[in-house]
Parts: structure tokens; C-alpha cells; sequence
């Protein structure tokens, strides 16, 4: 389920954040954007490309908060996903 796919590209973002790798951030980020779009949550999806495309600009500060965002809309992601089940 698309679910455990999101939490595990989530953690990954974090992770490659957090150690500075922004290219690992950008490909998980984009990863992430093209699940979420494929599954219909636009809003995490652009989240996520937001992410990618300040990842790809090597911006750690605009990336950290970026991925603050895209945190949010993970939340609201899980939620919606398990509104559909």
C-alpha cells in the first residue's frame, strides 16, 4: 500500500536532509511526488516537488523548511488514504 511507501520516502527525505546529501533528498523527494500524484493527493505531491526542486538548488536552510511542509501534508495524506479504505 502506498501508505508504507510514503513513511519509508518520508524517512529518507529526513534522513538525507538532516546528513546535508540534498541530491538523495531530491530523488526521494521525487520519488514521493510521483506516488502521491499517481494516488491522486496533489497537494503532498507538490509538497514534495517543492522539496525536490530546492533540494536540486542545494538550499539546506529553504530545504529544511520546505520539508517541514511537506511533513505537515504527510499527515493529511495518511488521513485521506485512510478516509478511502
Amino acid at each position: 500500500m502506498f501508505s508504507s511507501e510514503l513513511l519509508r520516502r518520508i524517512d529518507a527525505i529526513a534522513r538525507a536532509v538532516e546528513a546535508a546529501q540534498l541530491p538523495d533528498a531530491a530523488q526521494e523527494a521525487n520519488a514521493l511526488a510521483t506516488g502521491a500524484l499517481a494516488f491522486g493527493l496533489s497537494a503532498l505531491g507538490e509538497d514534495a516537488t517543492r522539496v525536490e526542486r530546492i533540494a536540486r538548488q542545494g538550499d539546506r536552510l529553504a530545504v529544511q523548511q520546505a520539508f517541514c511542509v511537506l511533513q505537515c501534508g504527510v499527515h493529511e495524506a495518511l488521513a485521506e488514504l485512510r478516509a478511502r479504505a
